[in-house]
C-alpha cells in the first residue's frame, strides 16, 4: 500500500507537458476507432474487431503495469541506498 500512495504521489506532483497530451489522446485514439468500427462494419467483421480491441487494451496494460513495476524497483533500490 506504501509503494502505491507513494506512486500516486509523484504521479500527483508532476507537471504534465503539452506533448504528454498529445501522446495521451493518440493512444486513446485506436480504441476510439475500433468502437465506432463495431458500429459501422458488417457484423461478419466483429469477431476481428473485438479481437483487436483486446489485444490493444493488453498492449496498454501492459506499459502501465510496466511503469508501476520500473517505479517499485526504483523506490527498493532507494531504500536499499540509504541502508
Amino acid at each position: 500500500m506504501y509503494l502505491l500512495k507513494s506512486f500516486y504521489k509523484i504521479i500527483t506532483n508532476t507537471k504534465v507537458n503539452a506533448t504528454y497530451n498529445i501522446l495521451g489522446y493518440a493512444g486513446v485514439f485506436p480504441l476510439l476507432l475500433l468502437l465506432i468500427l463495431i458500429w459501422i462494419l458488417d457484423k461478419r467483421y466483429h469477431p476481428f474487431i473485438i479481437n483487436s480491441i483486446f489485444s490493444y487494451i493488453t498492449v496498454i496494460l501492459t506499459f502501465i503495469g510496466a511503469v508501476y513495476w520500473d517505479f517499485a524497483f526504483f523506490l527498493n533500490n532507494k531504500q536499499k541506498a540509504k541502508l
